[in-house]
């Protein structure tokens, strides 16, 4: 009966030894892969706006006066690539369509937050 348990006690400390070694190495040759394409829209390098009024005309500069280059309609959302400040202290920001005024967008400073700010002026 001794000899037994003595036997059994082995062979579970013989299993237990094995399987912590295999398991350490059974998943070796797979590689780990992290989709980080939805982290970049979480950035605060860049800022984002919503444009917050029911028509804006992209400029070809930071001036009212400027020739439209493009339009923008509520609720689009652009990312920043640029700012500059007038004398009358205007800021205005540049953004792949062309210049807009400060008086026309919302700023965020990531992307899911603009987004979200977008749909809610959507729908009301």
């Amino acid at each position: 009966m001794k000899i037994n348990r003595i036997l059994i006690i082995v062979l579970l400390n013989v299993l237990l030894f094995f399987n912590i070694f295999t398991a350490c190495n059974k998943n070796t040759d797979k590689n780990l892969s992290i989709d980080l394409s939805s982290s970049s829209n979480l950035a605060i390098s860049k800022k984002w706006v919503v444009i917050n009024t029911a028509y804006a005309a992209f400029r070809s500069s930071y001036s009212e006066n400027a020739r439209i280059e493009a339009p923008g309609r509520l609720g689009d959302v652009y990312c920043i690539e640029g700012h500059h400040i007038t004398k009358d202290n205007e800021n205005w920001y540049l953004f792949d369509k062309g210049w807009l005024s400060s008086s026309s967008i919302i700023i965020f400073d990531n992307k899911l937050q603009a987004e979200y700010a977008a749909k809610n002026l959507k729908n009301k």
